[in-house]
């Protein structure tokens, strides 16, 4: 298993194009998504994508294998 990303991402800067057009949230997730991303300087997909990264890495490896795609 990969230690250091659990899930693969493209190499490139990802456009609005190469993303999926909406995820529903509660406002207020949404808000603390936000002012996380301004707080770092990122895109809201870069940290969604920080959080469901730590999540992941934090499951038990039984639960990882249905996650991670080998090739």
């Amino acid at each position: 298993m990969p230690t250091d990303t659990i899930l693969e991402h493209p190499g490139k800067r990802l456009s609005s194009k190469d993303l999926p057009k909406s995820i529903r949230l509660p406002f207020d997730t949404h808000s603390a998504i936000s002012t996380l991303a301004s707080i770092q300087n990122k895109k809201i997909y870069e940290v969604v994508i920080d959080i469901v990264e730590n999540y992941v890495k934090y499951l038990p490896p039984q639960s990882k294998k249905f996650l991670i795609k080998n090739g």
